[in-house]
This record gives C-alpha cells, sequence and structure tokens, in this order.
C-alpha cells in the first residue's frame, strides 16, 4: 500500500483501528453468540434424549403432554438467545462493512480529489497519460491493502486471546494430571478394614420418578441381601 501510493496509505491507516476493531468485534460476537445458543440447546437436547429413552416410561404414565410442555418450555431461552444472537451478528457484519465502505469512499474521494488538483494545475491529461502522482490502480491497490491488512489484524488480534486461554486452560489440565488426590485408590498407606461382610441393606426407602412426583414407586422400602 505505501509503495503504490503512500498518501492513501496514511489516510487509510487512520481508519485501520476502527476495521481492526470491527473485525475482533465480529469473531468475538459469533464465538460467544454460538456458545450460549448452544447452551441453551442442550437443555432442551437433554429432556429429548431423557424421554426417548424412556419412552415407554413415559408412555405408561400417559406423561406425553408433559414432557411436550417441558421441552417447549426449555426451546424458549434457546430462541431468545438465537434472536440475540441475530441482532448482534447482524451489528458487528455491519459494523464492519460500513467502516470498510467509508474508508474505501474516503480513499477514492481523496485520490480523485488529487487527480482533479494536478488538472486544474495545467496538466490536464495526466489521468489518462499516467502522469498523475496518483492513479486508479495504486489508489486500489493501497486502498484493498489496507483494508485486508486491518481486518486480517482483527482476527489475529482474537486468536492470540484464544491461544492465551488455551495455554491457560492446559496449565490447569497439567495441574490436575500432576496433583495427588486426597483419595488415592492405588496407595497401600492408610488403615484398612479386617474384614469385608459384604452385607447390602436397604431401610425405609422411599422413590419416585422426577416426571411423577405424586406417584411413588416406593414407600419404606426394606431389603437385606445376605454375603454369598
Amino acid at each position: 500500500s505505501f509503495y503504490s501510493s503512500w498518501q492513501i496509505a496514511l489516510l487509510m491507516v487512520a481508519f485501520s483501528p476502527i476495521m481492526m476493531g470491527s473485525s475482533a468485534l465480529l469473531v468475538t460476537v459469533v464465538t460467544s453468540t454460538t456458545r450460549r445458543i448452544s447452551e441453551a440447546f442442550a437443555s432442551a437436547g437433554a429432556v429429548c434424549a431423557e424421554v426417548l429413552g424412556s419412552v415407554r416410561t413415559v408412555a405408561s404414565f400417559a406423561a406425553e403432554e408433559r414432557e411436550v410442555e417441558r421441552f417447549d418450555a426449555l426451546l424458549k431461552p434457546a430462541e431468545v438467545a438465537g434472536i440475540g444472537a441475530g441482532w448482534r451478528k447482524g451489528l458487528a457484519f455491519g459494523s464492519l462493512d460500513g467502516s470498510s465502505n467509508v474508508a474505501f469512499a474516503v480513499g477514492i474521494i481523496f485520490a480523485g480529489s488529487r487527480v482533479a488538483a494536478e488538472r486544474a494545475s495545467g496538466d490536464s491529461d495526466c489521468a489518462y497519460s499516467g502522469t498523475c502522482s496518483i492513479s486508479a490502480g495504486s489508489a486500489l491497490l493501497a486502498i484493498f491493502g489496507i483494508n485486508m491488512a486491518a481486518q486480517g489484524f482483527g482476527l489475529i488480534m482474537q486468536s492470540l486471546s484464544s491461544f492465551s486461554r488455551a495455554r491457560a486452560a492446559a496449565g490447569m489440565m497439567k495441574a490436575i494430571m500432576e496433583r495427588t488426590p486426597a483419595i488415592d485408590s492405588l496407595s497401600d498407606a492408610g488403615a484398612t478394614p479386617a474384614t469385608v461382610a459384604g452385607r447390602v441393606e436397604f431401610k425405609n426407602v422411599v422413590f419416585r420418578y422426577p416426571t411423577r412426583p405424586d406417584a411413588p414407586v416406593y414407600t419404606d422400602f426394606c431389603l437385606t441381601i445376605e454375603p454369598g
């Protein structure tokens, strides 16, 4: 860009922070909204998997309508997140395209004004003979070069922050892998019971399905399983 036209390149550099910020904003918005939508759909998907996995139980309790209502209720946050994501993505794309188009327009106007000034000074054929200080080709090269570079730097800055978060996460994983657990099943240290009877006993167990809290399955259930 500076080789083609240093004047237009300097002018475009003034707009580069706006374009870099718009690029970084776009990547941040896309990443955050994708994560929010995935989390919103995860709850509804878990309910769907739970119901399909125990469809016979749901049918036996005639709970189809209740499960449909629960699924619809969990889809509401996903709908709200999707609408909000659309607005945020639209604003981010609009800021990026708007800043690029404004910079492009300013560069073209500046190049045209320079050519007009040179023609007015006496060299009326400079635009056709190629003797003007700024030609159409050099102007476009300078404009597009700075424009693409600014957007690229915006994307790189977001990637650098991702690398920083990845390094922090890797450090946490390494600390977890190298830590000594409070209860080490592979260690022979500590007290161990002399004998194990292997006797299992349930006393006064009460159980209900989460989908039918008003229909108890077990009430005061007692069971003893002797060793062997």
